[in-house]
């Protein structure tokens, strides 16, 4: 195994703080920053060998994300993004590094118990997502 298989599993959101200035930092227009703001997404984690399933379910549409440790890859974002993006393994945390133009974001996720905490980071805006395993 890869490690980080304490992220496996099904998680639901439970609250978010700051989500509006995040997407707001990043790009995201207003009919999709009011959109994601109203959804109590869903995460569902897998890993297979060496590649990694992030499928977040946003009601209506889902969107997976398959990555492997270390490897930079083009990434569509659930809010339309073309990104550049590589995961690593720091201790228990995923790091997420995404870049697109000129701008850079950082997501760390981990999971402590039962508890999956995304920390969401463009420049000085930053943007927490709490989830529950289900």
């Amino acid at each position: 195994m890869t490690g980080g298989e304490h992220f496996v599993g099904k998680y639901q959101m439970i609250s978010q703080d700051n989500l509006d200035d995040y997407l707001k930092a990043i790009g995201v227009n207003v009919p999709m920053r009011n959109m994601a703001s109203n959804i109590k997404a869903h995460i569902e984690c897998a890993i297979t060998d060496d590649v990694w399933n992030l499928t977040i379910h946003m009601g209506a549409r889902d969107v997976t994300i398959k990555f492997k440790l270390g490897v930079e890859q083009d990434m569509h974002t659930p809010d339309g993004r073309q990104i550049k993006a590589t995961y690593n393994l720091d201790g228990d945390k995923l790091i997420a590094k995404e870049f697109w133009g000129d701008k850079e974001a950082t997501v760390v996720h981990e999971v402590v118990g039962d508890d999956w905490t995304a920390t969401m980071t463009c420049g000085d805006v930053c943007c927490i997502r709490r989830f529950k395993r289900e």
